[in-house]
């Protein structure tokens, strides 16, 4: 055999490609907070329409409207019973041309717990006019007028000859001491001085 064959054969090295190892991102708060805060974002809601207000506005009062706006402008709830008051509808007939008469005018008078005489005064008063009440117990006023108008007048009286001024109450009575008269209230206890007209004034 020849020195050639005999001669040990070299392994030449293979070469390995090297792997490059892809990190793993972690998902982190961080990244999370980086994303919009959609519920941060608010939608205008479309503005009312001023038309139904105002239709509203345009159309008569029902008498049970305007039992709920002695309420209303008086600030009373209708829900306490100490504050609640219940009046029947006024009752208007008319005599000739020129007069009316207030039917049940001694009965409010009587839910309200004040005389005729004194809601009588303060009604002619505001109407600048004269009246009287007869043996019946009906109002008779020199005047042409409506139930609302007369509402309105009974409003403003209870506003200031009824409703304590303290806490609101409808639950009160109107008392005379020294020349004086007072609204002393059974709700809260208070008395407030008032200026109440009489007939002779």
């Amino acid at each position: 055999m020849s020195e050639e064959e005999n001669k040990p054969i070299e392994e030449t090295p293979t070469t390995e490609k090297k792997v490059k190892k892809v990190k793993k991102v972690k998902k982190t708060k961080k990244a999370l907070k980086e994303l919009p805060d959609f519920t941060s974002v608010k939608v205008k809601s479309k503005p009312k329409s001023k038309n139904t207000e105002n239709e509203k506005n345009e159309g008569l009062y029902t008498y049970d409207e305007l039992l709920d706006r002695i309420f209303a402008q008086c600030n009373i709830s209708q829900n306490s019973s100490k504050q609640e008051i219940e009046l029947p509808q006024i009752k208007v007939v008319r005599e000739g041309s020129k007069r009316v008469i207030w039917e049940n005018f001694c009965d409010i008078c009587k839910r309200l717990h004040r005389t005729p005489e004194d809601i009588k005064v303060f009604v002619l008063e505001e109407l600048m006019t004269i009246g009287s009440i007869d043996a019946k117990g009906g109002f008779t006023i020199k005047a042409k007028l409506q139930p609302h108008q007369l509402e309105n007048i009974l409003i403003k009286y209870v506003s200031q000859f009824v409703q304590c001024p303290e806490c609101k109450s409808l639950d009160t009575e109107l008392i005379k001491e020294n020349r004086i008269n007072f609204i002393k209230c059974n709700a809260c206890s208070s008395k407030c001085s008032v200026a109440v007209k009489k007939a002779s004034d």
